[in-house]
């Protein structure tokens, strides 16, 4: 059989075999002479291939019956299936493709390598392949050029894909990053589906689009440091989905630096940037000047449940349900999806904005630039006091509120016309004691309650459909122990649509109606 350049080498049938007794041998043996003459694709038939197989060329691809047909497992289940050791750094791409790859719950199955040397194991194109049950799914333990996937399968490992920067005695180094993934299925990961620890200069971007992220009940996404300062952004995730991730308790926690993470949906740490495109986003532990963007997301499922103040995450076009006070600064909203639940709307913290009144709105509004004293009528009749502390242009003052324990009060009310959509925004900061709760109600509740515990000036607002008519509704707030807020302004405005009620939370202008 000719091994000559571009020559495929097909595993005869009494080649092929079920048992262990010299079938990677075999397998190696016409990988080195395809190599030896120059190169072409290993073509692999149906049936189960017990192997270890070590890839030093870059000339040599693999090419197996199909996914499920032809299955390579581990002859020997300390080494891995396919231990990538090329030692070059030549950008021409190996491609391993059709074929499945089955583990016994331990070992690897495809390894860039422990020797320096392999961090230049160039690019690796992984194209319509099954791994399942290992401890490895990839393992790239010492950096590597890059890797894509296209319509892969990985389910039930410690670890999808593993990996981390290296660097040398010399000073060489290498990144972990430039991973392509497009189509592909993670699920059953009990560690992370994706891990990366990449603290050297140059990282590159790693990228995941219309990917499924599903039943894994450890941690989606870890980034324990990723400085792809070079390129933004550094991480993109884009159409994928996420549904029933990150389940499992400390059992999966993982050993990050001198802390125990127990599963989330993203970790992350001292990241340069990592966007999110229209992908339901999860829990989230932000750490050092991470910065995070979501765009067109669902944020539902959205948790910061810790963060560095460094750490940052911002959403644009963002999408909600309801019930939630969305962690994070929203930028703008999109117009779907916004409808109540419960029945109260998202609560969105918003650029500072006190109003879209020019003209004056002829629907019922409510606006106020609180740079005068204003009453708060409730359980007891509260008047608040100027003091010299504004956020907003053009403003030299804000409200100064002191409640005592157990006060409800109300700060301005209106009546709704039947069938309306209502734009909010409420700016405030915390001064000192207990937090004050705060709800968007009346006669109904339109809003989820949010608590008022920012020191810095702060806004919030959201959009509500308001189903009937309502007698009256304004901002309600409410403690069971002293505290003192400050109010900066706050705008109720009513809309025959929803697109024109977004269209203020997004575009509202720095501006204050005349009398």
């Amino acid at each position: 059989m000719a091994v000559g350049a571009g020559a495929t080498s097909l595993l005869s049938a009494s080649e092929k075999s079920t048992t262990r007794d010299g079938v990677g041998d075999c397998l190696q043996q016409r990988y080195d002479a395809l190599a030896a003459g120059g190169g072409g694709t290993l073509t692999l038939p149906p049936g189960t291939i017990y192997t270890n197989l070590r890839m030093h060329s870059r000339t040599v691809h693999l090419c197996g019956a199909g996914r499920g047909a032809t299955i390579l497992v581990p002859a020997d289940p300390q080494k891995a299936v396919l231990s990538q050791a090329y030692r070059s750094a030549d950008w021409s791409a190996v491609t391993i493709a059709d074929l499945s790859i089955k583990g016994l719950g331990r070992g690897t199955a495809i390894d860039f390598g422990d020797d320096d040397a392999d961090r230049y194991s160039g690019r690796t194109i992984l194209r319509n392949i099954s791994v399942t049950n290992f401890q490895f799914c990839i393992r790239r333990a010492t950096g590597n050029i890059g890797i894509t996937l296209y319509d892969c399968q990985f389910d039930s490992a410690d670890y999808h894909i593993w990996g981390r920067a290296v660097r040398t005695s010399d000073g060489s180094i290498m990144h972990s990053g430039i991973i392509r993934a497009q189509g592909c299925h993670f699920q059953g990961a009990t560690k992370a589906a994706i891990y990366v620890d990449s603290p050297t200069p140059g990282s590159g971007l790693i990228t995941f689009e219309a990917c499924l992220f599903e039943n894994n009940p450890g941690s989606v996404f870890v980034f324990s440091r990723f400085e792809g300062r070079d390129g933004v952004p550094g991480i993109s995730i884009q159409s994928c989905w996420n549904e029933n991730n990150a389940t499992a308790d400390e059992s999966s926690a993982l050993q990050i630096g001198n802390r125990l993470q127990p599963p989330v949906f993203l970790f992350a740490d001292r990241v340069a940037q990592i966007e999110f495109t229209d992908t339901p986003v999860g829990t989230m532990v932000l750490r050092g000047d991470t910065t995070v963007l979501t765009k067109r997301c669902a944020l539902d499922l959205l948790n910061v449940i810790a963060s560095d103040l460094a750490a940052s995450i911002t959403h644009d076009d963002a999408r909600a349900f309801g019930g939630k006070v969305i962690d994070g600064v929203t930028r703008s909203i999109a117009n779907g999806n916004q409808r109540n639940e419960g029945p109260a709307g998202p609560i969105f913290r918003v650029p500072h904005r006190i109003a879209i009144v020019h003209p004056k709105p002829t629907t019922p509004y409510l606006a106020n630039s609180c740079d005068a004293p204003i009453t708060l009528e409730g359980k007891r009749r509260i008047t608040t006091k100027s003091v010299p502390d504004a956020v907003l242009p053009g403003m030299t003052s804000s409200q100064q509120v002191d409640f005592s324990a157990g006060d409800t009060s109300y700060a301005g009310l209106i009546s709704t016309p039947e069938r309306t959509f209502l734009a909010w925004t409420f700016t405030y900061r915390k001064i000192s004691g207990a937090n004050v709760e705060f709800v968007v109600a009346g006669s109904e509740g339109i809003s989820t309650a949010a608590s008022l515990n920012a020191s810095d000036w702060t806004t919030i607002g959201g959009v509500a459909y308001i189903e009937h008519a309502l007698d009256q509704l304004g901002f309600l707030l409410r403690c069971t122990e002293p505290s003192s807020i400050r109010i900066g302004g706050y705008q109720m405005i009513t809309f025959s649509t929803r697109a024109a009620a977004t269209a203020m939370i997004n575009n509202g202008l720095f501006h204050i109606p005349l009398a």
